[in-house]
């Protein structure tokens, strides 16, 4: 069973992280936004990629 009130509380330090990165390194061109690029690319996400910069 989902600790929703944990599982929540991981959704906002990463949904915080995410808008902190991206703030800081909008094209994710840094050491850790390449990590991102790859794991999002890993995860068959690279779609999501070209959706950062819409928001």
């Amino acid at each position: 069973m989902a600790d929703l009130e944990r599982q929540s509380a991981l959704m906002e330090i990463a949904q915080s992280d995410a808008r902190r990165l991206l703030a800081e390194d909008p094209a994710l061109e840094s050491q850790r936004g390449r990590a991102v690029r790859l794991l999002l690319w890993l995860l068959d996400q690279d779609r999501a990629i070209r959706l950062i910069s819409v928001g």
